[in-house]
């Protein structure tokens, strides 16, 4: 599918949502899309997408295919590969992160030349004294919005891609957003997987090979914790490695 496809009275577009606090983004991600948002390769990769649907006059329907990234270094050759085809960025971040934004688009490989939303969590008074630490980095000073709903801020960004060949509207869009309708995304793992807390747990329920990738990452975080023995972890990278080795 192409970053703009165009059926009848209905127009398709890819949105990037990125950000500094990969839960915060895709709890915004979560908040907008409600029974269309998939999560499947969170724990994994951190990706997440979902999917928002505006319907205007005329039955001109728009319809926003929305692909949280994150932006750590360890999985970025990855992530560059949903990058292709966006039409539209929209940056989840806190008042203190917004200095952080040329150097967050620069990693994952994205301009300010596309249509581009910020979106604060937080008070409008902080988003507005940090906006100016940006200094340069936009042509001029923008105007911070204040918005109510998650819904509100994805609403613009759909109006902005409806009516592209628009020449007199204000960019880059900052809306300011209280916290409370923006919360942090909580993922919960499988209901058949349980979480280890010790060498014995470790060494249980890896026999279905769906869940083996989230439990090694679990079992590396516990051992961060020292709730892991370094004996117990790496037994089971060696259990999974002999399943892997013989095709189970």
């Amino acid at each position: 599918m192409t970053s703009r496809e165009i059926t009848n009275d209905r127009m398709i577009f890819k949105v990037l949502v990125v950000g500094k606090d990969l839960p915060l983004q895709t709890g915004f991600l979560s908040r907008v899309s409600g029974d269309c948002f998939s999560h499947q390769l969170y724990n994994t990769l951190g990706v997440s997408l979902g999917v928002s649907r505006f319907d205007y006059t005329e039955n001109l329907v728009v319809i926003l295919q929305l692909w949280s990234l994150p932006s750590t270094e360890r999985i970025r050759g990855i992530t560059r590969s949903y990058v292709k085809g966006h039409r539209a960025i929209i940056v989840v971040v806190k008042p203190e992160e917004l200095e952080s934004i040329p150097l967050l688009l620069q990693n994952l490989s994205l301009t300010s030349e596309t249509l581009f939303m910020v979106v604060v969590v937080g008070s409008i008074i902080e988003t507005e004294d940090e906006i100016s630490k940006l200094g340069s980095y936009f042509e001029s000073q923008p105007v911070v919005y204040a918005i109510q709903k998650v819904e509100d801020a994805v609403r613009r960004v759909a109006n902005h891609l409806a009516n592209c060949k628009e020449k007199n509207q204000v960019l880059p869009l900052i809306g300011s957003i209280p916290e409370k309708e923006c919360r942090p995304f909580e993922s919960q793992p499988p209901a058949c997987f349980t979480l280890p807390n010790s060498d014995r747990d470790v060494l249980m329920g890896f026999n279905k090979p769906e869940y083996r990738k989230s439990l090694l990452e679990v079992a590396e975080e516990k051992l961060n914790e020292g709730r892991l023995s370094k004996a117990g972890y790496s037994m089971l990278k060696k259990k999974l490695h002999n399943l892997k080795h013989h095709g189970i």
